[in-house]
């Protein structure tokens, strides 16, 4: 993980494309948490994990994006 943030803070700075595909914060954020548990064994890796995994991304992807269309936008306060 710490190599994967180093190359979008890089990518990023050096103003390339793949910053802006590597750094989807909602995707990666629903893969490690639906593989953590994999990885540490606490499920094991079957295809019918991999297929829930698939099967729920994009319910929870429009979940996710209903909610940013509708909730309003955080107010800023103002720097004194």
């Amino acid at each position: 993980m710490f190599a994967y943030g180093l190359l979008i803070i890089y990518n990023g700075m050096k103003g390339r494309h793949p910053a802006v595909l590597l750094g989807r914060v909602k995707e990666i954020s629903y893969l490690m948490i639906t593989f953590s548990p994999i990885v540490y064994g606490l499920v094991p890796l079957s295809w019918d994990a991999v297929i829930a995994i698939i099967l729920f991304f994009p319910v929870l992807y429009g979940i996710t994006e209903i909610m940013d269309r509708v909730l309003p936008a955080p107010k800023e306060e103002p720097v004194n």
